[in-house]
């Protein structure tokens, strides 16, 4: 949990930096409950799909993760958004209309201190994560750099394989192996519809990677989707590379096979 509340925290905090910088033609958040999450909490139900204003003071303290294991985000809104779905534009400094405003809750930590906290909110989350370039987002980004160079040195230290799958691509499919069926229909083809076959997936791998790169070019609100469609999205796109890099080493190998260096 801690890893994940962590990592959460950190997407938070760079979201919050892109909902910044769309805030003139986007003013709007909506908030979000995970349905993903086992233990919901009631307050945050309660604030599910309540909309306020960017600026709105309450964001400063309820904006989500707003406790350990939360998975509730913010959606941007435009003022077409709102007319269309029938909500009228909120007014600054909309608090009072939120549920449990203005309400607290007190808790106890290990050494019997009592502290109070907004109701829904656990000790230690009143804050935005990303409001500040400060150091808890420096911390964060720091974490996150440290696991995924962690991750980075585990996935190099068995990476050959994968790499000698892909290299060798052809012989598997020619053993019988994975893309059998594929690359016996590759034997059909001449030389140009080879040429042509690999040009074609070198671009859609190139496609593929530039959209890794910058999904908002393949998704033009992909900075409104649920994290989880985003990290679905980017894990099949990886795959599909993958997968194409493999078919573009089988159709090389036919090429040779054939006598076409």
């Amino acid at each position: 949990m801690i890893y994940d509340t962590n990592l959460f925290s950190s997407y938070a905090a760079g979201r919050y930096e892109q909902m910044q910088a769309v805030k003139a033609d986007r003013p709007y958040w909506r908030y979000r409950h995970s349905d993903a999450v086992v233990h919901p909490r009631p307050v945050h139900v309660a604030w599910n799909r309540k909309v306020l204003h960017a600026d709105d003071p309450w964001w400063q303290t309820a904006y989500p993760p707003n406790g350990f294991g939360c998975k509730c985000f913010v959606e941007t809104l435009s003022a077409r958004d709102l007319a269309r779905m029938g909500i009228p534009k909120p007014p600054m400094n909309r608090v009072e209309s939120m549920p449990f405003a203005g309400q607290t809750q007190t808790v106890k930590d290990r050494q019997g201190h009592v502290h109070t906290t907004p109701k829904g909110i656990d000790r230690g989350w009143d804050y935005a994560p990303g409001k500040s370039v400060s150091a808890d987002l420096a911390r964060l980004k720091a974490m996150a750099q440290d696991k995924l160079k962690r991750l980075g040195s585990i996935l190099l230290a068995t990476s050959n394989p994968i790499e000698a799958v892909v290299s060798n691509a052809y012989e598997v499919a020619k053993a019988g192996g994975k893309h059998a069926p594929w690359y016996k229909q590759q034997l059909d083809l001449g030389y140009r519809q080879l040429e042509k076959g690999i040009q074609s997936i070198e671009k859609q791998i190139a496609d593929h990677e530039s959209w890794i790169a910058d999904p908002q070019k393949k998704v033009k609100d992909w900075t409104d989707r649920d994290p989880r469609y985003q990290a679905g999205l980017l894990k099949k796109w990886q795959q599909d590379i993958a997968r194409q890099k493999e078919q573009v080493e089988i159709l090389k190998g036919v090429l040779k096979e054939k006598g076409h260096e």
